[in-house]
């Protein structure tokens, strides 16, 4: 295959992808790192905790991408993120601290989260990760929580704010 053709056939996919993620009513556009380098493999299981952490408020829907850094060892996490509508912006940022085993404020892992931009619309935010070579990404849908799961999260949440200084 030529690399026109190549080009042709990611830009495609990339615009395919990008229309279907537009059927979600994306509320943020979100960056995380660590103080540790992540593996591709560790980046996916701290996109789905924050998934299932985020849960917890209610429906939540994602969609991540794990990429390489560009001037340092391992990788970072880019997504979608439908928030539900009983969390608040400074809970879903504490969340990824949970997730990503933070402490404390001194060891602090960054976060971005943004309001999405309806005009710009998914593929402007993910599209280019989805045709990466050395990217991972998912598309993670509402999960229901048990009663017991979602009291047992609570619980272990109020603790951990009560204990994040």
């Amino acid at each position: 295959m030529n690399t026109k053709a190549k080009v042709s056939k990611k830009l495609t996919i990339s615009n395919d992808y990008g229309n279907w993620l537009n059927g979600t009513e994306w509320t943020h556009f979100m960056t995380g790192t660590t103080r540790n380098e992540m593996t591709m493999n560790s980046a996916r299981r701290q996109a789905e905790g924050y998934h299932k952490w985020l849960s917890m408020g209610g429906d939540t829907t994602m969609f991540f991408a794990a990429e390489p850094f560009d001037v340092r060892e391992g990788y970072h996490i880019h997504a979608l993120v439908k928030l539900p509508d009983l969390l608040d912006y400074k809970d879903a940022v504490l969340m990824w601290q949970k997730v990503t085993g933070a402490k404390n404020r001194s060891n602090w892992n960054r976060i971005e989260l943004k309001a999405y931009d309806n005009r710009k619309g998914a593929s402007y935010y993910c599209g280019k990760y989805i045709t990466k070579n050395l990217s991972d990404y998912d598309y993670f849908a509402p999960i229901r929580l048990g009663e017991k799961q979602k009291k047992d999260l609570s619980a272990s949440w109020q603790m951990f704010k009560n204990d994040f200084k």
